[in-house]
């Protein structure tokens, strides 16, 4: 069942992390990451940690568009999920407040850092998604016996 706007809208808020896909020709490399999104603007923005090893910037220069994909689980054979598509923006001063705003209203931060690089040498960019494509789908079962 196709969700409306305002149902991905809401999804969207009640949720803080998902899984942001990148591209380089036929190769694909995927990782959680949180997010904060404001509705009025539909402004999805991200925050990526580069440790002095890290690939995600050499594969974000390669994506033309990107996937994010917010889902969740739930109790029995029902589930939820919104997929985004767009090109990642690296956001400028004038936007980092409206992006820092989103993040503190539904970004789900963890106290890991993944990488396991010491936080004082990684550098933190702000990005927002442009999206092309928004597609929220609900699944219930009507199923006997599940």
């Amino acid at each position: 069942m196709e969700m409306s706007k305002e149902e991905r809208d809401d999804f969207l808020r009640d949720h803080g992390a998902g899984v942001l896909s990148l591209a380089h020709g036929s190769e694909s490399y995927a990782f959680p990451v949180s997010y904060g999104y404001d509705p009025s603007d539909e402004l999805l923005c991200v925050m990526l940690g580069y440790a002095p090893e890290s690939e995600k910037r050499g594969w974000l220069r390669e994506t033309e568009n990107a996937t994010f994909v917010v889902h969740e689980m739930y109790d029995g054979l029902e589930a939820a999920s919104v997929v985004l598509r767009g090109a990642l923006v690296e956001v400028g001063e004038d936007e980092a407040a409206a992006c820092y705003d989103a993040m503190s209203d539904n970004a789900a931060f963890t106290a890991l850092h993944e990488s396991g690089a010491l936080l004082e040498n990684t550098e933190y960019v702000v990005y927002r998604l442009d999206t092309d494509t928004s597609v929220g789908r609900r699944f219930e079962h009507d199923i006997e016996g599940f």
